[in-house]
């Protein structure tokens, strides 16, 4: 049998530049879906966790928002996300974005009584977590004030 070496080479070529694949698979080829960074941000008074996550288009995220002592959620905005109590929630992801989160001091309404013999004045109050109340106490005629007690205030005067 003769060979001629240009023929074996070209055919030795197109068999190794096919790849060796088998072929004929039906697996689908799926383009790799871009991440998206979603940052946060949080003003004085708390924080949000986490504080940040990467993630793909279309998938969602639910960050949790956590006030301080004395502080609640003034507002929450970003991402395209909503605001349901103390979680900011994202449903689909479309693109890089950031959470901000806000949060202020809590209002308190404070109540004050007098017992027989005397006033007080003003019988409620709005006060912000933290600051200082003052009423004014006036015993009537032939009393004396005996006891003042609550929220850890003091007497003077």
């Amino acid at each position: 049998m003769n060979f001629r070496p240009g023929l074996f080479f070209v055919f030795s070529v197109m068999l190794t530049g096919c790849g060796g694949g088998g072929g004929g698979s039906d697996s689908p080829v799926v383009a790799d879906t871009p991440g998206y960074l979603i940052s946060t941000q949080a003003g004085a008074g708390g924080s949000i966790s986490p504080a940040s996550v990467q993630l793909r288009a279309g998938q969602s995220a639910t960050f949790s928002l956590v006030p301080q002592t004395g502080f609640m959620v003034d507002s929450a905005t970003g991402c395209n996300g909503s605001l349901s109590g103390l979680s900011y929630n994202i449903s689909s992801v479309t693109g890089p974005c950031t959470v901000s989160v806000s949060f202020k001091k809590q209002s308190l309404l404070l109540t004050a009584t007098a017992g027989t013999g005397g006033t007080i004045s003003p019988a409620e109050q709005q006060v912000l977590y933290g600051e200082a109340a003052q009423w004014t106490i006036q015993a009537a005629a032939g009393y004396l004030p005996d006891t003042v007690t609550g929220c850890g205030g003091s007497l003077t005067g």
